[in-house]
Parts: structure tokens; C-alpha cells; sequence
């Protein structure tokens, strides 16, 4: 039996980001992707969005324009399968070094999808013991989980997002409906799976939701660029030097701050004048109800 010393050169990056339609995920994905690696044709994506993400190439961001990349579009039906044979083929060609799947969405929700394929399984069965349904997909699931943690490639995964809702007891004592933040497409807890988990609260700007290299901002939304791609390749790499001297944290996004109570994102909203201070007053954009007070600069 032989053992070896862990080292965090031998991991790859997964990172999952979602968010609402024409908040940047792609963008952001194919960015962050560039920074991971020297070169855009180092990039595979698949695109189950109809051709939106090849759209992508020659968008400028800031000083930045996006490059050509390789992509490889996935039709109906979105089966497990189909993305387990895009991700072995993409690593056995050696031509990659990232893989973004643009979106994950489509295999747990799409046509043909896990969801689907339950229902089905349902239809035939008529067992008022739903268990047995989610058996062969949950064995499928785990199939596609195995292998996105297994591969030699950085994986970034967009997926879309919906509505979440929580009961909030109102200044009446009554419980009330709140709007509480927006939950990914996709079987809960997958994004648990990945290194880091990026919200897409706004067009082009980031919610740091969890960071194993605890390197992105914690509080401060942030725009993704490719320097924020670098940051997560140099602690993977272990150049402890490159992460502490590069100050590689993407754009500040002004005017923003994290909400703490849904992880959303709070909007400077307005100010207020307290004795010789000036405060700003961040209102949360999911649920105004939620409300931070905080000294203003200088």
C-alpha cells in the first residue's frame, strides 16, 4: 500500500455560477475560464443555450476581448449521457484545459432531462411509493457528479436560476411570503459540490456565496475578470507568492454591498445625515425589507 502527500496541484477548480437570464453568466464563466488557463482555445464550452454563448467571442469587458474558444453544442434530449460523453472525449483529446457547461440547467430541468425522466418513470410504475421513481435517477445524478469530480479538467458549470420564497413574520406578528433570494436550476445541493459558488446578482457583478481558496471578496460584490480566474489558478497551484503580491480580485463593484441575511444583493439607495456623519443606507434588491446602515467614505 502506497501513500502520497496531498497537494493541492493535483485538484481542479469546479466553480458554479448562476443567476438570472442576461446577468453575465456566460461572460463571467468564459473570463473567469480564461484566467485558468494561457489561452482561449484552451477552452471547451457547451453551449445548451442555442448558439447563445459562441455570441460571446469578441465581447469586450472592460479592457478585455473575449477570444475564439471551442464549443460544442447539445441538443434535445439533454441526457446525462450526452454530457458524460462531451466531458470524457474533452479530456482524452488533450487540446483543454477548462470545461464551462452553459448550462447544467438543462439536464436536471430541460427536455429529457432527470426531471423528466422521473416523471416518466412514474407514469409506467403508478406506485404511490415515489422512492422507487427517483432511484434510477438518483443513480444517474451521482454518475454525472463522479465524473465532473474525478476529471483532470477545471469545470465551470452556469445555471439558471428561480424565484425562492420564505415565510417572514411581519411587524403585525403575522407570518408573510418574502422574496428571500433565487435558488439554481438544478437538483439542490449540486452546487455544494463545487469550490466556488458565484451568484450573478446583477448584470456583470458577482455574490461570493463560498470560496475554498478564501481568497475572492467575502462581503464586497465584485465584477468577474480573468485576474480573478489567475487568483483561483495560483492557489491551485500553490505559488503562494503570485496570490499574495497579484491583489488579483476581479473589478470592485461600487455601490453594492453583500446582504447577510439572503445573499443577495444590497443597492446604495440613499443617505443620511447623523450629527457630523454621513451614512449610507443599502437596501437589499430581493427584499427591500432587509437593510444595512454604514459610515460613508471620508
Amino acid at each position: 500500500m502506497e501513500f502520497e502527500l496531498a497537494e493541492r496541484s493535483t485538484a481542479r477548480a469546479r466553480i458554479f455560477i448562476f443567476g438570472p437570464s442576461g446577468n453575465g453568466k456566460s461572460v463571467s464563466g468564459l473570463l473567469i475560464g480564461r484566467g485558468l488557463t494561457t489561452d482561449y482555445g484552451r477552452i471547451l464550452q457547451v453551449d445548451t443555450e442555442h448558439g447563445r454563448g459562441g455570441s460571446c467571442t469578441g465581447k469586450r469587458v472592460g479592457s478585455e476581448s473575449i477570444g475564439k474558444f471551442y464549443c460544442k453544442r447539445l441538443g434535445k434530449p439533454f441526457t446525462v449521457q450526452k454530457y458524460l460523453e462531451v466531458l470524457v472525449e474533452a479530456e482524452k483529446s488533450k487540446k483543454f484545459d477548462v470545461i464551462i457547461f452553459d448550462s447544467i440547467s438543462h439536464v436536471w430541468a430541460g427536455k429529457g432531462g432527470l426531471l423528466e425522466r422521473k416523471d416518466e418513470f412514474a407514469k409506467v410504475n403508478k406506485n404511490n411509493d415515489q422512492r422507487s421513481d427517483w432511484a434510477p435517477i438518483t443513480a444517474e445524478y451521482q454518475e454525472l457528479v463522479e465524473a465532473i469530480l474525478q476529471t483532470n479538467l477545471h469545470v465551470i458549470f452556469t445555471a439558471r436560476s428561480k424565484t425562492a420564497w420564505a415565510t417572514e413574520e411581519n411587524d403585525k406578528g403575522k407570518l408573510a411570503l418574502k422574496v428571500v433570494g433565487l435558488a439554481p436550476v438544478m437538483r439542490d445541493g449540486f452546487q455544494y459540490e463545487n469550490s466556488q459558488i458565484l451568484f450573478m446578482a446583477e448584470k456583470g457583478v458577482a455574490v461570493n456565496l463560498k470560496d475554498d481558496t478564501d481568497l475572492l471578496p467575502k462581503d464586497e460584490p465584485f465584477v468577474p475578470t480573468i485576474d480573478t480566474g489567475k487568483l483561483i489558478a495560483s492557489w491551485y497551484a500553490e505559488n503562494e507568492g503570485t496570490v499574495k503580491d497579484s491583489g488579483l480580485y476581479g473589478l470592485k463593484a461600487e455601490g453594492y454591498r453583500k446582504c447577510d441575511k439572503c445573499n443577495g444583493l444590497m443597492e446604495l439607495s440613499g443617505t443620511d445625515e447623523v450629527g457630523d456623519l454621513t451614512v449610507n443606507i443599502y437596501r437589499c434588491k430581493n427584499n427591500p425589507s432587509h437593510v444595512k446602515r454604514e459610515k460613508a467614505e471620508g
